[in-house]
């Protein structure tokens, strides 16, 4: 924690997207569906780095802070910023 260095594990990730799938797939086709689950297993990393920030902002550990921030930085690059993700990784797993 102190050195500034973590990893999140993707594989423990597990995610539903069949209905998101089936709706994608319905809507635009597999392509759609590929991408939908890509963008949702990208929030539930984002998630997990946006809790990294949070543990290191309140013991106030700033390397580790900043290695979380420039993670989350990179996610959001990578799928966009929106307002609706910002939303989203707010809202955690409260509404699930």
């Amino acid at each position: 924690m102190y050195t500034g260095k973590y990893s999140v594990a993707t594989d423990q990730i597990s995610l539903d997207t069949s209905k998101t799938a089936t709706l994608a797939v319905e809507d635009a086709g597999p392509k759609a569906a590929s991408e939908e689950a890509e963008r949702t297993k990208s929030l539930e990393i984002l998630k997990r780095h946006v809790g990294v920030n949070a543990i290191a902002n309140y013991y106030d550990i700033p390397t580790l802070r900043d290695v979380a921030s420039s993670k989350i930085e990179g996610i959001f690059a990578r799928i966009g910023f929106s307002i609706n993700v910002f939303l989203d990784v707010l809202q955690g797993d409260h509404g699930r």
